[in-house]
């Protein structure tokens, strides 16, 4: 009996040792399938952004190449402030730049009799926007704010980037300020963003991994480069959705601050929170030092028309134009950018909400023209890539321009 229960047990040890062995060579096998996959994606990532640069190398031939040159290299940059510091050669090339963007074949709608059509037109254009020469001065006494979604984040990045500089992003540069993907996580890109722009921007920015509560999102930067005294200002704000919250005082928003790198600091200490346009402005920007002077706003694609708080809603479209009046600021509205693939349907039509506060506001900052963007040109569904932001601030600068020649 014995000598059975020892053959027994024995025979019970060995198969429980093969199986608890087979077992860990599976799990071994699993690790190895595992991190032969992850090799293979951040292959493929990495062969896929080399296909995306030889795509767009055809059409940025003829934009000049800012990755070594230095401002004095290209004629129409200046590095000091001077008398002259924004040519006429500079204001004809900004007109003749904007009006390429905002011009509207109406000749025909057809092609029978061999005239172009609207769209052929437009698109004429955009090719031969390609072919024109960035080269430009920084302005100078830049007083701004901006408030939008991520479309206007991007745009912000654009501009200050050419504030610090004196150049525009270059489309080719990998990572791009432009993609917050390419740097992994959203602390990863608002640390990158902050250390390019430093000591001139503070980021009182935090994300949640990819959380989709944008209650509990923070992005406002704050910019201020002293040698030419631009001060640039971005909050990002989602329609009347999501508040505004802010962990800082508006006087103190150009002092040094620590970025945020995790949600138990993003969730203390929130001194600002409010929903309501008007009040932001009234109790936060007009607060600002130095105090801005014009104040360009855009609700983007958040257009929420069932909250009576958004600037869809008519009398809060006067709310926000008489708070930002009150505030002693201009008043800009930036329409909308359109979406990928707006291209194939042909020339867009404005928002009757955008319409109005187009009217009701100081100045438009008409962007309508993006629906001849190629598909090439979009990161995503709503998102571009460069040179499409730097566009935008080209067009931006000569509105600036049109309401006072100072800045130049």
């Amino acid at each position: 009996i014995f000598e059975s229960n020892y053959i027994f047990w024995n025979e019970c040890r060995r198969f429980f040792s093969q199986f608890i062995f087979a077992q860990l060579i599976m799990r071994l096998r699993m690790i190895a399938l595992c991190a032969l996959i992850t090799f293979a994606l951040n292959r493929l990532w990495s062969i896929i952004i080399e296909i995306d640069d030889a795509f767009l190398e055809p059409d940025i031939k003829s934009l000049s190449n800012f990755e070594n040159d230095k401002p004095s290299d290209h004629p129409g940059f200046t590095t000091k402030i001077s008398d002259n510091q924004y040519s006429d050669r500079g204001r004809l090339f900004l007109r003749q730049f904007s009006g390429k963007l905002a011009s509207r074949n109406r000749r025909s709608t057809d092609n029978k009799d061999g005239r172009v059509t609207e769209k052929e037109a437009a698109l004429n254009n955009f090719s031969d926007l390609l072919a024109m020469n960035m080269s430009m001065s920084v302005p100078k006494d830049l007083r701004v704010v901006v408030v939008g979604d991520s479309l206007t984040r991007y745009q912000y990045l654009s501009l200050v980037y050419f504030l610090k500089f004196g150049r525009w992003i270059d489309p080719r540069a990998r990572p791009s300020l432009m993609q917050n993907n390419h740097y992994g996580t959203w602390v990863g890109f608002y640390n990158a963003s902050k250390t390019v722009l430093q000591p001139f921007e503070q980021c009182d920015c935090y994300r949640n991994g990819r959380s989709r509560r944008y209650e509990r999102v923070f992005e406002n930067r704050f910019f201020l480069e002293p040698d030419r005294n631009n001060a640039v200002t971005y909050i990002q704000k989602f329609a009347a959705k999501f508040p505004f919250r802010s962990h800082w005082r508006a006087a103190d928003a150009h002092q040094t601050h620590a970025l945020i790198t995790n949600n138990d600091i993003a969730e203390r200490d929130v001194l600002v929170d409010t929903l309501r346009w008007s009040e932001f402005i009234r109790d936060f920007i007009a607060r600002l030092e130095p105090p801005p002077k014009i104040f360009i706003f855009n609700q983007g694609l958040w257009n929420l028309t069932g909250y009576d708080i958004g600037p869809a809603h008519p009398e809060v479209q006067r709310e926000i134009i008489d708070a930002i009046a009150e505030a002693g600021m201009i008043s800009v509205y930036k329409t909308t950018t359109k979406e990928n693939g707006a291209v194939e349907s042909g020339p867009a039509t404005m928002d009757d909400y955008e319409q109005q506060l187009c009217d009701m506001a100081d100045y438009c900052y008409d962007l309508s023209w993006t629906w001849m963007v190629p598909q090439k040109y979009y990161m995503d569904e709503v998102h571009f890539v460069e040179p499409i932001y730097s566009w935008f601030n080209i067009q931006l600068l000569e509105l600036l321009y049109s309401i006072s020649e100072d800045i130049f």
